[in-house]
């Protein structure tokens, strides 16, 4: 059994995909903020006027670009909630555009004056938009690289990779296809010995004993000697008896 280090480079493809629906919900605070600003100044503070010269044709067009910015700019932030790639690059580009727009209205007031707050306030919207649209191209960069084959990844040491059987005379074709990462053989340890228990032998039968036999009486002659002495005699025996 070998061990396979997980690849570096794929988790952190599937830590950005899984990261592109809270980037683009993120986005709902700004767009918001900027649709609130926009549909202030232009329904309720800034005026249309009557037209004389073409400073004042530039004037009206800026109001109607920041009235229908602001309605843009809110339905961005509904896009948005959804978390779905598609809202980001939405307002990307409606913000690039809107602020393009509005930077033209006021270079067109210039013999007029022009605002340098209204100024700064485009070149925010553009610069949102800028950053919004780079983040699109490269979260879809990702997910194009995401759904094609993944890279093949290189075995680890202890790894020998399968050597594809090659004729004899065609080396000059194909070569031998040696993975250039198999270059340490396997490592088998060798099987640890089992202790095998012996049972223990039976002991030995205990032996027979034989049952005493009884010794049969036998009539003895009394024995000589000094017990002898104290025997009757015969002699004296027989004339008792006569």
């Amino acid at each position: 059994m070998t061990f396979e280090p997980p690849n570096v480079e794929q988790r952190n493809r599937q830590a950005l995909l899984a990261a592109i629906p809270i980037r683009v919900k993120n986005n709902v605070v700004n767009a918001s903020i900027a649709a609130f600003l926009l549909i202030y100044f232009g329904f309720f503070s800034l005026l249309l006027i009557v037209p004389e010269t073409l400073a004042d044709h530039a004037w009206n067009a800026f109001v109607r670009v920041v009235q229908v910015g602001g309605i843009v700019s809110a339905l961005a932030a509904i896009l948005c909630t959804t978390g779905r790639l598609f809202a980001l690059a939405f307002d990307g580009i409606t913000s690039i555009l809107i602020g393009l727009a509005m930077v033209v209205c006021l270079l067109l007031q210039f013999s007029d004056g022009v605002s340098i707050l209204y100024l700064l306030f485009a070149a925010l919207f553009v610069a949102s938009g800028f950053r919004d649209t780079k983040d699109f191209v490269q979260y879809s960069r990702l997910v194009a690289d995401s759904s094609g084959p993944s890279p093949p990844t290189p075995p680890t040491a202890g790894v020998t990779a399968p050597l594809s059987p090659q004729p004899d005379g065609d080396v000059g074709h194909q070569g031998r296809e040696i993975s250039e990462y198999a270059t340490t053989p396997i490592i088998e340890r060798p099987p640890a010995p089992v202790a095998v228990e012996t049972p223990p032998p039976d002991p030995p039968a205990p032996e027979p004993i034989p049952d005493p036999q009884p010794e049969p009486a036998r009539d003895e002659p009394a024995p000589d000697g000094f017990l002898a002495s104290f025997a009757p005699d015969d002699d004296e025996n027989d004339d008792d008896k006569r």
